[in-house]
């Protein structure tokens, strides 16, 4: 590995920590950036099953499971039975959940119009061009 790749690997790492510990700070509640992506996309489509929020976060079932527990034991979401097949189960949004992601939508615009607010429109899009040719890369 040549020595710039190393400090590229570095300096996005420390920017992701940093950004990870101004969160960890503020963000009142103690729950996952992961926790806070699966309220979303149950606020956004309403109840969805674990195996599909896995697979929305491609992570296991088994981190999935880890991760529903922790937002319907802190009451940001709950389990829904289906009717017709008890076996089937759905987590739903709660109203504790939609203040949590009220609350880091106003902390992310807080903390990203600091940070980001450094850099211009072109070098915005620069970054998200870059960042998103290298997630295409790792995602094949």
């Amino acid at each position: 590995m040549n020595q710039k790749n190393i400090e590229l690997i570095y300096t996005i790492n420390h920017y992701t920590t940093a950004l990870m510990k101004i969160w960890s700070d503020e963000f009142p509640h103690r729950i996952s950036i992961s926790a806070l992506l699966v309220l979303g996309e149950l606020r956004d489509k309403g109840p969805q099953k674990q195996s599909d929020m896995a697979h929305f976060l491609n992570v296991t079932p088994g981190a999935m499971t880890n991760i529903a527990t922790i937002i319907v034991r802190e009451n940001y979401a709950e389990r829904i039975y289906d009717k017709n097949d008890r076996r089937i189960t759905r987590l739903a949004i709660t109203a504790a959940g939609e203040i949590a992601l009220k609350e880091a939508s106003e902390l992310d615009t807080r903390v990203n119009t600091d940070v980001l607010g450094e850099l211009t429109e072109a070098e915005k899009v620069q970054f998200l061009e870059l960042f998103n040719k290298l997630n295409r890369k790792i995602h094949l």
